[in-house]
């Protein structure tokens, strides 16, 4: 696997995956906190300052639907009606 800068961030080049599912698949690393689906999402670096806000945004709304997923889990959120 082959890798290159493709507008300011590091993308791998394989034959087997398409350009959508690797960045869905970067989009949905990025939005789950606690959770690492690939070690080279982490290296990625921004040159463009709103596409770096913009994940910015996505981490911080990551960690938001993380502490709604526990709050429901544990029992804090519930249906009004129950």
């Amino acid at each position: 696997m082959a890798q290159r800068y493709e507008q300011g961030r590091l993308v791998t080049i394989d034959n087997n995956k398409s350009k959508l599912t690797e960045d869905l698949f970067y989009s949905f690393d990025m939005l789950l906190p606690l959770v690492t689906l690939d070690k080279h999402h982490e290296e990625v670096t921004h040159k463009i300052d709103i596409v770096r806000y913009y994940f910015y945004f996505h981490k911080i709304m990551g960690y938001i639907l993380a502490m709604i997923i526990a709050a429901g889990l544990s029992g804090l959120i519930t249906p009004s009606g129950l």
